[in-house]
């Protein structure tokens, strides 16, 4: 199911209003309480009811040219998981899904992060094809593919602003070993 580009880049909200799928009154409620969780929008329409994952998702992949997954319909063999260690699935919200050959598909909350298919690809050995899936669903299944034993990192997703401080304290953890490996590759 490989979708070209069928709607143009733009804000998801007014996508869905465009495409009658929601209407202006469920868009600002979306909007209002995104302002007040922090967080992305299409994950304000979810928790509003405007829209379900499946939908969600749809429209993702098409704003971004990319396919969508539902997690929930996957069967995800052991040995593809441990293709991605625990550390990486949880920093980049990615999920391998299947093995191809010399491609492992991934699912990722961004599939156009450059740095974490990189790694991604590092850490396997491995091309990578990133789909996408709703941001809800993706932690829904980090959660259940890689429990963490203490269930700090699985509920470090509960509240947008807990979110907000682990994602600045990760990229200020890459800043740092950014640092470090420009000084390392200087001398």
């Amino acid at each position: 199911m490989n979708q070209k580009r069928d709607i143009e880049p733009g804000k998801i909200g007014e996508i869905l209003m465009s495409a009658g799928i929601i209407s202006e009154p469920q868009l600002k409620e979306a909007l209002d309480l995104q302002g007040r969780d922090g967080g992305k929008l299409g994950t304000a329409l979810l928790k509003t009811g405007a829209i379900d994952e499946n939908v969600l998702g749809a429209f993702l992949a098409m704003q971004r040219g990319t396919d969508a997954i539902d997690l929930s319909q996957h069967d995800i063999p052991t040995q593809v998981l441990g293709l991605v260690s625990t550390a990486n699935a949880y920093r980049f919200g990615a999920i391998p899904v299947s093995r191809a050959g010399e491609v492992l598909t991934v699912v990722l909350v961004d599939p156009e992060d450059r740095e974490a298919l990189a790694t991604l690809e590092r850490e396997a050995g491995l091309k990578v094809r990133a789909l996408i899936a709703p941001q809800t669903s993706i932690y829904t299944a980090l959660k259940r593919l890689y429990p963490t034993g203490n269930g700090s990192a699985s509920g470090a997703f509960a509240d947008a602003a807990t979110r907000r401080r682990l994602l600045d304290q990760i990229t200020q953890a890459r800043r740092i070993l950014d640092e470090i490996e420009r000084e390392l590759s200087a001398s």
